[in-house]
């Protein structure tokens, strides 16, 4: 055999271990570039719209809350006066539509925040909301953590995940807290995985079939130190907001809930209201479980992607900025070893993401629904090993 073709595969050969090597700094450069570009976006919208954010909406809800008292957190009357004295564009919008109809639970955390004035609270709430985005990429992304921060900085271009960021969104702590209760799972911490799971308190409708998927997955020590949680802080909002406030609270959820504001992301965009979408998307959530528990052999990640898309198609209200939720399902499958063809199709969640303002949630529906039925048809079976995205093997060291 001649030397020179034998030298130039050697040649050819070190030139693509050497690609390799540099393709995650290469990526990771990327996306802080992309990153940088997204934050001036965030920058830019806050100017421009006087910094309104949901925030806001938080921060009224916690002085309500300390001047009247909390039995009165939900009154609408006293919210309505709130937004005459801030006299921002909030104040223009329909009562519904900027009532405070979080649980209690987000008042009390924007409590400390009333200390400052409102663009200094807003700063140091949007280091929470970053801080919990970045904690939930590095606890649940696949990879080393050169991959686990390109997925960080790759996500703040999403525009679910941007705008919820702008706003200042309560999903990115349902977001950690699941992530955190992945990680301690893996690391044989059921009780710490329990009390992690249980900041879903700040908004359950986008994470509610999780807790049932990890007792079918039989972890019952995760599932009742989630409820002992759940069942304190549900003691804790009756002793303080009382009795009558929180059945100002689920009236006003039951009067309000299923405004075209709260809904138009959801199915019933597509069904209409009434029987036909709960029977619908009652069915997905059982899909969602099933799908699921066929493949508990396969791991916890699958099945609980599964948990997690099922939840947003199931949930009886949306908005743009909880699909950020989609990021916990995608970044488990890819730790899950799933075959090529699943693992190459988590991009599909891009270019659905990205078109969320041009065409609503109908795509990232249809993806969440495709996550749930590829999952559901996968073999029980673990297969052999295929390639993969770069950064999408399962790592032991987070």
């Amino acid at each position: 055999m001649s030397p020179i073709p034998c030298a130039r595969r050697l040649e050819a050969g070190w030139r693509l271990r050497r690609i390799r090597r540099l393709l995650p700094s290469l990526v990771l450069v990327a996306n802080v570039c992309a990153a940088a570009f997204a934050a001036t976006n965030w920058i830019t919208s806050y100017l421009s719209y006087h910094g309104d954010s949901d925030l806001k909406i938080y921060y009224l809800a916690a002085q309500i809350g300390l001047t009247h008292g909390w039995p009165h957190l939900y009154d609408l009357g006293l919210q309505a006066t709130g937004w005459q004295l801030l006299g921002d564009g909030f104040s223009q919008l329909p009562q519904p539509d900027r009532s405070f109809l979080s649980p209690p639970f987000v008042a009390w955390l924007a409590v400390p925040f009333t200390l400052l004035p409102v663009p200094a609270a807003y700063l140091a709430w949007s280091v929470l909301i970053v801080g919990s985005l970045v904690l939930a990429g590095l606890l649940l992304a696949p990879g080393r953590p050169v991959w686990r921060w390109s997925h960080v900085l790759a996500s703040l271009w999403l525009a679910p995940v941007l705008l919820g960021l702008m706003l200042g969104q309560a999903t990115f702590l349902v977001l950690a807290g699941v992530s955190g209760c992945c990680w301690f799972l893996n690391r044989g911490r059921p009780v710490a995985a329990g009390l992690s799971l249980a900041f879903i308190c700040f908004k359950p409708n986008i994470a509610f079939l999780f807790p049932l998927m990890l007792l079918l997955l039989g972890e019952r020590r995760v599932v009742w130190t989630w409820l002992v949680a759940s069942a304190g802080l549900a003691l804790a909002a009756w002793l303080v907001v009382g009795a009558d406030g929180l059945g100002t609270y689920l009236h006003e959820l039951q009067l309000y809930g299923g405004r075209p504001f709260n809904t138009s992301f959801t199915l019933a965009r597509l069904t209409g209201p009434g029987l036909a979408t709960s029977l619908l998307q009652g069915g997905l959530a059982g899909l969602a479980l099933i799908a699921g528990w066929r493949q508990r052999q396969r791991g916890r990640e699958l099945p609980l992607a599964a948990a997690l898309a099922g939840s947003l198609l199931a949930s009886p209200y949306l908005h743009p900025y909880d699909f950020a939720m989609l990021l916990a399902p995608v970044w488990l499958v890819l730790r899950g070893s799933p075959p090529a063809w699943l693992a190459w199709g988590m991009l599909l969640a891009v270019p659905a993401a990205e078109v969320v303002f041009a065409y609503g949630s109908l795509p990232l529906l249809v993806f969440a629904a495709a996550l749930v039925a590829a999952i559901a048809m996968l073999p029980t079976s673990q297969p052999r090993l295929q390639s993969r995205p770069p950064g999408a093997a399962a790592d032991t060291g987070a």
